[in-house]
């Protein structure tokens, strides 16, 4: 996908959540960072992920209040990567060669594991 339409997409969400009130915080971060065993040496790092994690939760969110409302095929879910930008997941993706099975909604391999 596109950077720049994965931006405008990302914009969007986070525009229609913020009308919904979805909230992120530090205490959905702590606990986040401790069931998958995150941690940053640096506070810019952490801050970096930190609204990256909020932004992920958002959409997240958005996607389930949408699925509850029909709106939506699917529901989402905090993983291992909801701390990762979309350009940081596709490398992670890559690097671990997951490869969507086609026809599937799952992901194979580890990476979800």
């Amino acid at each position: 996908m596109n950077f720049k339409l994965t931006l405008v997409i990302v914009a969007t969400f986070i525009a229609c959540a913020s009308s919904l009130n979805y909230k992120c915080t530090q205490s959905d971060w702590a606990k986040f960072k401790e069931e998958y065993n995150k941690s940053y040496e640096l506070a810019e790092t952490d801050l970096f992920h930190y609204n990256t994690f909020c932004e992920n939760l958002i959409i997240i969110e958005q996607n389930n209040h949408d699925f509850d409302t029909g709106e939506a095929v699917h529901k989402l879910s905090v993983n291992k990567l909801s701390d990762l930008s979309p350009p940081e997941q596709q490398e992670y993706l890559k690097a671990h060669r997951v490869q969507k099975v086609r026809g599937s909604k799952r992901t194979t391999t580890e990476a979800y594991e």
